[in-house]
């Protein structure tokens, strides 16, 4: 390892990050810095398809980019929560929808630049519609149901350009990114 971790210390407590200064040492040339990263939650967000092929998905605001954006649901998990728990509470509460069958498709990080935290992703299989979205208080958004063709297109477009939703579909495997890619030609 190129770097040394020396200490880490709390800069400041946000409602769902940390703050953080480590300072490192370069063990080729000595060299000390003073590196700002944000310590959090795992998250979690899923592809969830339903039994006509729609993918369920979700307009919403982001405040980083100021922005809409079109994404999987999805959202932090949980101190002590099972990630697949997670992405099914996330599903059910930011669309409404619940599905039985799930697979984990891998993790990728959140931003490998400044945060110590993953996403992982799941594809959940038969999704029916069970109840109205139950937001929580920033939350603002609006359930999309998009065909593949929709979603290629948009994708295309940049309409669909969320890291983590462009992440969760690459490594999503079988007839499903088979058929997805095969729309992008």
């Amino acid at each position: 390892m190129a770097w040394e971790h020396l200490q880490s210390r709390l800069l400041h407590s946000f409602k769902i990050f940390n703050l953080i200064i480590d300072k490192v040492r370069n063990k080729k040339t000595g060299q000390e810095l003073d590196l700002v990263m944000v310590s959090g939650p795992d998250a979690a967000n899923v592809i969830c398809l339903t039994p006509d092929g729609l993918l369920v998905m979700v307009r919403q605001y982001r405040f980083g980019t100021r922005e809409w954006t079109i994404e999987l649901p999805g959202g932090l998990v949980e101190k002590e929560e099972n990630i697949e728990k997670a992405c099914a509470r996330e599903l059910l509460e930011e669309t409404g929808y619940k599905a039985e069958r799930w697979q984990y498709i891998g993790k990728v990080p959140s931003n490998p630049v400044f945060m110590d935290s993953y996403v992982h992703h799941f594809i959940a299989w038969d999704a029916s519609y069970v109840q109205e979205p139950q937001l929580d208080e920033e939350e603002v958004m609006e359930v999309q149901l998009v065909s593949m063709d929709e979603l290629a297109a948009a994708i295309s477009s940049g309409d669909v350009s969320h890291p983590h939703t462009l992440s969760a579909l690459m490594k999503a495997k079988g007839d499903f990114v088979f058929n997805f890619a095969k729309k992008l030609d």
